[in-house]
């Protein structure tokens, strides 16, 4: 199963603001995510139905504290604020349903693009090559005949350390300068080859992910950032690790997908009297 049709739909969405901060690109994405979800839940939501029962909860909390030394009517107020608070609660499954998978979509793809930092130069990394062991007879035999390549600003700190419990190979590289070009090539006899491309500082890609692999299933979305491997190769994945990026909010560095939310939240609480939207 391949996604990169949705990788490039999302790149061509991205495009335009591909020159601005990321600061600046998370309050313009959140900004149009609250003014599209409140819009999509204004129009799958009966807008009446859920007054009503805000207005019953009210109501029904303001006469528990009315009458709250009478113990049978304080009880009633409770149960008829669990009652409409269920069938208020009833009147959001359809919109979030409905916005579910698209706002899934969208974290998954603002993680590709800001969720990583690129490699800076002195940075010392670990590349992993896993073998598909359904693609593989000899495992140890493969194991023994994968070879490195990289390009000419990558530096390997370490010979191959293969663990055939894991069919897997690892080595400890460092990056010596920035280039557009940065890559690994893993191969086996020199027949199979794979590369990976890696992002550092200063180089133009859209999205990285740590890792290329093969995708074979629905969960595997997660690692679709990059081009994925064919599912008739040997390998099952390579991996190559980035820092996780942060961004400063208020008194703290937080994750791209929380600072989303959070600014989402945020203008959808501006946003929503002035659509007149009753959530």
């Amino acid at each position: 199963m391949s996604f990169v049709w949705l990788n490039k739909f999302f790149d061509l969405l991205a495009a335009p603001f591909s020159r601005l901060s990321p600061v600046v690109c998370l309050a313009l994405l959140s900004f149009a995510s609250a003014l599209t979800l409140l819009t999509v839940f204004k129009k799958l939501s009966n807008q009446d139905k859920i007054k009503f029962h805000k207005n019953k909860i009210f109501g029904y909390f303001l006469e528990i504290a009315i009458y709250r030394d009478q113990f049978r009517r304080t009880m009633s107020g409770q149960f008829n604020v669990l009652r409409h608070n269920l069938l208020y609660m009833r009147y959001f499954l359809t919109p979030i349903l409905v916005m579910i998978i698209p706002m899934s979509l969208i974290c998954l793809q603002l993680d590709y693009r800001l969720g990583s930092e690129p490699l800076q130069t002195g940075d010392s990394f670990i590349i992993q090559a896993a073998l598909d062991l359904k693609q593989t007879p000899a495992p140890r035999k493969a194991l023994a005949q994968i070879a490195i390549k990289t390009s000419d600003n990558i530096t390997l700190e370490s010979p191959a350390i293969k663990i055939p419990s894991k069919s897997s190979v690892y080595w400890r590289a460092r990056l010596s300068k920035p280039a557009d070009k940065t890559f690994v090539r893993i191969s086996i006899d020199h027949h199979e080859v794979q590369a990976k491309k890696i992002t550092v500082t200063g180089s133009r890609a859209s999205r990285f992910s740590s890792e290329r692999r093969k995708i074979s299933s629905l969960s595997d979305l997660l690692y679709s950032a990059g081009q994925p491997i064919p599912n008739n190769s040997q390998f099952m994945q390579i991996r190559t690790d980035y820092r996780a990026a942060a961004y400063p909010f208020l008194f703290w560095n937080i994750s791209p997908i929380v600072y989303f939310f959070i600014l989402t939240l945020g203008f959808g609480l501006l946003l929503k009297p002035i659509l007149k939207v009753n959530i």
